[in-house]
């Protein structure tokens, strides 16, 4: 039997389409169950490429195996035909069907959660027969002819992001949700579409600390809950012994001891902090920064109603005022993963003090491992469990306050000087990183997805299927707050943290992502103080914020505020001593306790 088919977008079809005719029919099928080994060529625009099977006929038992992997983007849809031969073999096994929602709109800025929508098609695509569903909302329209008939065809659905609203009365089959980094910006979706999900579904996440705020918010009444960290591809990244002639090869000085950073440039990851630690480095080492991204102006805004400052513009001024014009390389996002690879491999550790809220695991932090580059990081949401304190690097302390949370950038400045100083330990972690990064191949993530759909399908059939989940109080309320504010209306605020409006869901969110909070810091006789952003005091009464988003002008813009005697305790923590025994001779012993303690709830000074 030929027919012809659309490679993961495809409908069962008598003639050859335009993939633009078919960009709106929804119902589309990708590629199936593990027993046929005929294969196909499809042809897009001329060029000739391995192409899938799809099964023609689900009721006579026919069956190919996906073949093709290449992620078609909407973009790519248009002007575009396909013309497959399909070659099919009977076979009588019974595999479920899943169906998955694909937002047509992407998700842009993040590189990250592409990449791993790229991966779960693909990885699901080889074991199971796949629908695809498109979609431009999440409100679907469930009573629409196209999504009634993709419905009906599968066992099972599976939400690439938690926000769709879908009618659970259509058709009793579960849902495998994956979360993103949903839970850490506040997971109102739990509450705002609670209808859509029940107790038999499953929700996957990517860390220990996304798995701790959903059950701090629903405890054990919700679907069960799945860590699964995220992959990466071994044959790309994989440690390179000519060190030497890649840093030639991308102009990297190869004298200097190189920190490197992968990822977008923006005040939100922290890059502009990178640069204060630079700074203080160089004062001893010769130490070069290399940046392998782009910039933007995304962010996500917490305790200020203002526009942030122009990421680009921010950097390099502190680039010229810190004088490290020379001392810093900027690559461009790289396209192909194997120059990523080559351009890790540069480096002698690889660091990353990001405070993104949905920094849910760190695809760049494990490739680097995988290179077998140690890495230094903020103690933050998932690069919490990716990085080894100690072991495959060192993890600075994240500390929430309450005015956002502060990165113990000193403390990186420490964990590099350590590893200059000491050669050994840097092989020692090399070592150590390439078998950590072997926790995070295609293989390991493939079996714990299957693994999930299987036993997902099984506790359908046992499960009572309620959706009555015991939501924490906080979460009824913080909805009830956004609702009369902003409605029905679909937009990000119902995706962020909002501190201003409830500081306590902020803090019950965003203290399972940090080390600790400021109110539990302990002060005594000999505790070294830390600054807890980049500042500096030209006199006891004029404060200089170095930090482009935590200072007045922009993140402590309202209701921030020092009093004169913090003002003068500053002064003796930046010109007298760090060591709060030492600054005692000044201050009555609790009236300094107090005024460091009101400090760092301040996000101003941290410890050591």
């Amino acid at each position: 039997m030929d027919r012809e088919v659309l490679p993961r977008s495809a409908v069962y079809c008598e003639r050859q389409h335009s993939l633009g005719e078919l960009l709106y029919d929804p119902c589309l099928v990708c590629g199936v169950t593990p027993h046929s080994t005929s294969s196909a060529i499809y042809s897009t625009k001329g060029v000739q490429r391995e192409g899938v099977k799809a099964s023609p006929d689900l009721a006579s038992g026919f069956s190919a195996m996906y073949h093709y992997t290449t992620f078609v983007m909407a973009s790519d849809w248009r002007d575009c035909s396909v013309n497959i031969q399909l070659h099919t073999t009977n076979n009588n096994s019974k595999f479920p069907i899943l169906g998955i929602i694909l937002d047509v709109r992407g998700i842009p800025p993040f590189v990250s959660v592409s990449k791993l929508w790229e991966q779960i098609i693909q990885i699901i695509s080889k074991s199971f027969l796949v629908y695809i569903y498109y979609v431009d909302t999440f409100k679907i329209d469930c009573s629409s002819p196209g999504y009634l008939a993709f419905i009906k065809k599968i066992d099972l659905l599976i939400l690439l992001a938690p926000y769709y609203s879908i009618d659970r009365s259509l058709k009793n089959i579960p849902v495998i949700i994956f979360a993103l980094g949903s839970l850490q910006k506040g997971g109102h979706w739990l509450y705002r579409n609670r209808s859509t999900f029940c107790t038999s579904d499953s929700l996957i996440v990517n860390c220990l600390a996304c798995e701790n705020i959903f059950k701090e918010l629903v405890g054990t009444s919700a679907m069960k809950s799945y860590v699964v960290p995220l992959a990466i591809d071994p044959q790309i990244f994989y440690p390179r012994a000519n060190k030497a002639m890649l840093r030639q090869k991308y102009n990297i000085p190869n004298e200097s001891f190189v920190l490197l950073y992968s990822g977008r440039i923006n005040i939100q990851k922290n890059c502009h902090l990178l640069l204060s630690v630079l700074r203080e480095i160089r004062k001893k080492f010769d130490v070069h920064l290399v940046l392998v991204g782009f910039f933007d102006n995304f962010y996500i805004s917490e305790f200020s109603p203002q526009s942030p400052p122009d990421s680009r513009a921010a950097f390099e001024r502190l680039v010229n005022a810190f004088g490290l014009a020379e001392h810093i390389t900027l690559l461009k996002h790289q396209d192909d993963p194997s120059n990523l690879a080559e351009i890790l491999s540069t480096a002698n550790v690889g660091i990353n003090l990001s405070t993104l809220i949905n920094e849910n695991f760190g695809f760049s932090q494990v490739e680097m491992q995988a290179c077998g580059i140690p890495i230094i990081c903020s103690d933050w949401g998932g690069m919490k469990d990716t990085v080894l304190h100690g072991k495959t690097g060192f993890r600075a302390d994240t500390i929430l306050t309450d005015y956002g949370v502060r990165v113990n950038f000193e403390q990186a400045v420490h964990y590099i000087e350590e590893l200059i100083n000491n050669p050994d330990l840097q092989q020692t972690m090399h070592r150590n990183a390439i078998e950590r990064s072997k926790k995070y191949m295609y293989p390991a993530f493939s079996k714990q997805i299957s693994e999930i759909i299987y036993d997902t399908l099984a506790r359908n059939k046992q499960d009572d299927h309620r959706d009555d989940f015991v939501y924490h109080p906080i979460m009824k309320r913080f909805y009830e707050m956004l609702q009369n504010t902003h409605r029905n209306s679909h937009d990000l605020i119902w995706e962020h943290l909002h501190p201003l409006l409830d500081f306590e869901h902020y803090r019950l969110v965003v203290s399972k992502c940090a080390t600790r909070q400021a109110q539990d810091l302990q002060w005594q006789f000999d505790t070294r103080i830390a600054k807890a952003l980049d500042w500096r005091m030209r006199d006891c009464g004029q404060i200089v914020f170095l930090d482009p988003r935590w200072n007045p002008a922009f993140e402590l813009i309202g209701g921030f505020e020092l009093t004169g005697l913090e003002m003068k305790l500053l002064w003796q923590i930046d010109h007298k001593s760090r060591i709060v025994g030492e600054l005692s001779t000044d201050w009555p012993w609790q009236t300094l306790l107090d005024h460091l303690s009101s400090l760092a709830s301040k996000g101003m000074i941290l410890q050591s």
